[in-house]
């Protein structure tokens, strides 16, 4: 039970270092280089 439980944090950890720095990125190049407004982001 410890094991299973200690898999699925392993992998929610996972999942969560590589979707951060994308989504970063992907904020600024449409905030920066496709002119999008700020505030769209930040509602979001």
């Amino acid at each position: 039970m410890f094991i299973k439980r200690l898999q699925i944090a392993l992998i929610h950890t996972a999942v969560a270092m590589t979707l951060v720095p994308i989504n970063s990125t992907l904020n600024r190049v449409m905030i920066f280089d496709l002119g999008i407004s700020k505030t769209l982001f930040t509602l979001l």
